[in-house]
């Protein structure tokens, strides 16, 4: 058997020992290191997930814990809405504000302050509201308020009424009974009517 020959012999052998290898969806399944994993195992893998609202304080702790993109853009949400600076935020974050101006430029967050700004007294008001949580709950109350002003028809007032009373007739009752639909400052006219027993 001359060179040639036997190396056809050896890719025939390999040809015949191809066809029995197994591939594709008949292959065994390839393991993970996740397949045994603990529920424990994963959440530690996984990461912690922290949330947040954006309407809402939050805490110095939280915040570095939001991803760059989540910090700039509570920060700017913030910025828009209450035109803050730096002192406001370490207001809220309980911090000093060379602390929040070392975070932004050391993170690099798109986020800059305008130098000398202040608050009006009107954002300092609604900044206040939502450091104590009431900032929610005052845009409510005011969309409730427009909504009352907006509304054409006049309030329910009482015009007149009518009092019937049967038995032996007690004057304080029948006095108290008006006082208390009346009350003191009513102004109008009264018209009794009596009919006696014989």
């Amino acid at each position: 058997m001359n060179d040639f020959e036997f190396d056809c012999l050896q890719k025939k052998r390999l040809a015949q020992q191809a066809k029995y290898r197994k591939r594709g969806s008949k292959s065994k399944k390839c393991p993970m290191s996740t397949d045994h994993m603990t529920k424990k195992q994963w959440i530690e893998r996984c990461g912690k997930i922290v949330t947040i609202k954006m309407d809402s304080p939050v805490s110095w702790a939280s915040f570095k814990e939001l991803s760059k993109q989540t910090q700039e853009e509570y920060l700017k949400n913030l910025m828009e809405k209450y035109h803050i600076n730096a002192s406001s935020l370490a207001e809220m974050f309980h911090i000093t504000p060379i602390t929040v101006r070392r975070h932004i430029a050391t993170q690099g967050l798109a986020v800059s302050f305008p130098v000398g700004h202040s608050m009006n007294a009107e954002d300092r008001r609604a900044w206040e509201l939502f450091l104590s949580g009431d900032a929610v709950e005052q845009s409510e109350n005011e969309v409730s308020a427009e909504n009352e002003e907006t509304c054409d028809e006049e309030p329910m007032s009482m015009c007149s009424f009518s009092l019937r009373f049967s038995g032996k007739i007690d004057v304080s009752m029948i006095s108290n009974s008006l006082i208390r639909i009346l009350g003191d400052h009513s102004v109008g006219e009264i018209e009794v009517t009596c009919n006696l027993a014989p």
